[in-house]
C-alpha cells in the first residue's frame, strides 16, 4: 500500500476521534471505504497521531458491530483485522446505502459546515443507487 494512501487513512482514523460524533461517524465510514477499495489487510500498519484521549469503548452501527472484528491498538499504531461483513453482495450494497442515507441525513443537518461534501455524498449516493438497481 503506498505512503499516499497510509496517510490518508491515518488523517481518516484521526478525525474519527472527533468529539463531534457526525464528523466522526462519516470520518469512519471514509476510512473503511477506502480500506475496502484498496485491498487494506491486516499486515498494512497505519500511525496516527495520538491526541491524548484514552477510547476504551466504541460504538458502531448494529450492521458493523455484527460484522466489524477489531481495531487494536499496539504502540502508536493499530491492527486492523476485518471479516467478511456481509453474505453477499447485494446485502452489501443495501447495507452501504442505509449507512450512506444516515450519511447525508447527517451532513444534511450540518450543511454550514460540510456544504464542500454534500454534492460528493450524493454522488456516492446516487452511484450506490445504480448499482443496486443493476440486480
Amino acid at each position: 500500500m503506498s505512503e499516499k494512501i497510509k496517510d490518508k487513512i491515518e488523517k481518516l482514523l484521526n478525525l474519527s476521534m472527533s468529539d463531534n460524533e457526525h464528523e466522526a461517524a462519516l470520518s469512519l465510514l471514509r476510512t473503511l471505504k477506502l480500506m475496502n477499495e484498496q485491498k487494506f489487510n491486516y499486515q498494512d500498519i497505519v500511525y496516527y497521531t495520538d491526541n491524548g484521549k484514552d477510547i476504551n469503548k466504541a460504538t458502531f452501527s448494529e450492521y458493523w458491530e455484527n460484522g466489524f472484528s477489531y481495531i487494536k491498538k499496539q504502540g502508536n499504531s493499530f491492527l486492523i483485522e476485518t471479516k467478511q461483513l456481509f453474505d453477499s453482495e447485494m446485502n452489501l450494497l443495501l447495507h452501504l446505502f442505509k449507512e450512506k442515507i444516515k450519511s447525508i441525513n447527517s451532513s444534511k443537518r450540518l450543511i454550514e459546515k460540510l456544504q464542500n461534501d454534500l454534492p460528493i455524498l450524493n454522488q456516492e449516493l446516487i452511484e450506490l443507487e445504480k448499482r443496486i438497481s443493476k440486480f
